[in-house]
């Protein structure tokens, strides 16, 4: 139990750090007064927020894939069509939407990036062709 003669005056000494004798000083007046009111609100990037979409298609592609294969490709050829199709009809919607959405921070900007190159990758086999 800590006696009242033993209560530090003025500064309170807490470890902060490994130096045990490390004091912090009260706040100023004008820190108080900021940091109290201040509230700070995160607002998403909508393009991060859109990838996030995109890589829930791109898993729902692919786990009907597997789920196509695992069967033994005994269901329809046509139904395998079709749901391709349709899948890859939402990713290249969702990569449009993407592509012309401005980008609020730095994430946002490499997801758009990152869907740059992978067109490029995939226009590449294509110009081989041509330049052959």
């Amino acid at each position: 139990m800590v006696s009242p003669k033993s209560k530090p005056r003025g500064s309170v000494n807490f470890a902060l750090s490994s130096n045990p004798s490390q004091k912090v000083q009260p706040m100023t007046r004008a820190a108080k007064k900021s940091s109290t009111n201040a509230i700070t609100t995160h607002t998403p990037c909508p393009v991060v927020e859109l990838s996030q979409k995109l890589l829930v298609l791109w898993d729902a592609d692919d786990s009907s894939q597997r789920e196509y294969y695992a069967m033994g490709g005994t269901a329809s050829q046509l139904i395998r069509e079709e749901t391709m199709n349709q899948f890859s009809e939402w990713r290249n919607a969702i990569e449009k939407i993407i592509s012309y959405t401005q980008a609020k921070g730095l994430e946002g900007a490499l997801v758009q990036m990152a869907l740059a190159l992978d067109t490029l990758d995939d226009l590449l086999p294509m110009l081989k062709r041509v330049m052959s």
